[in-house]
């Protein structure tokens, strides 16, 4: 789930750029907009790293369908009809 931090910034700073400069930021995040594309390439070298290991292996098989629940959930429940 904490991909979904560099994803929140990356959209955030999309839309925010649609009505307003950088100048209007009050706080920069140093190394942006790199770093949220950094931190998505160490997570998902991360979870490469997770599936070689035959002993955290289980833990990445079930966490796939708990985090895929999860977001199901959170799309049926919060969607704009």
């Amino acid at each position: 789930m904490s991909i979904s931090i560099p994803i929140a910034q990356i959209r955030f700073r999309k839309a925010f750029l649609k009505t307003h400069t950088l100048d209007d930021l009050s706080f920069k995040t140093p190394f942006t907009p790199v770093l949220p594309y950094i931190t998505i390439v160490l997570l998902v070298i991360s979870i490469i790293g997770i599936a070689w290991d035959a002993s955290q292996r289980a833990g990445l098989y079930f966490g796939i369908p708990f985090v895929l629940l999860y977001y199901g959930y959170h799309y049926l429940r919060y969607k704009k009809c």
